[in-house]
């Protein structure tokens, strides 16, 4: 006879694993940490940002992105993306300085799902 404590420990192990789910991430593969992007006679510099978005549909997707000056960040943009599948690029326009941080955020109808940084951005 078959105990009922291994049927109920079988019985919790199928309900766990359906209701166990993957987040939603966002990986940004340009710039890297310590890049820093030649400027303009103008003093800007345009800094390309490209990445990826995973565990989330290829359909709907945004993403938002905001320059941290020192301690101060600014408002969170969003920029002209570009989607390949999952792969996305899009670039900003900064001035000379730096060190930026860059925090890029993965956004689903209306609410963010994953975000990121890359903590030293430099525009020289």
């Amino acid at each position: 006879m078959r105990s009922p404590n291994l049927f109920v420990a079988f019985l919790t192990a199928m309900a766990l694993r359906s209701t166990v789910t993957t987040a939603a991430a966002i990986a940004v593969s340009r710039p890297v940490d310590l890049q820093v992007v030649q400027r303009t006679d103008d003093g800007l510099g345009c800094v390309a940002i490209t990445g990826a978005v995973s565990d989330v549909p290829e359909e709907g997707n945004s993403i938002e992105v905001r320059i941290v000056d020192g301690t101060t960040a600014g408002q969170w943009l969003r920029p002209d993306v570009t989607f390949e599948g999952r792969a996305f690029a899009t670039a900003l326009t900064l001035p000379a300085g730096g060190w930026y941080r860059l925090d890029c955020r993965l956004i689903r109808d209306g609410s963010p799902l994953a975000e990121t940084a890359v903590d030293r951005v430099g525009v020289g």
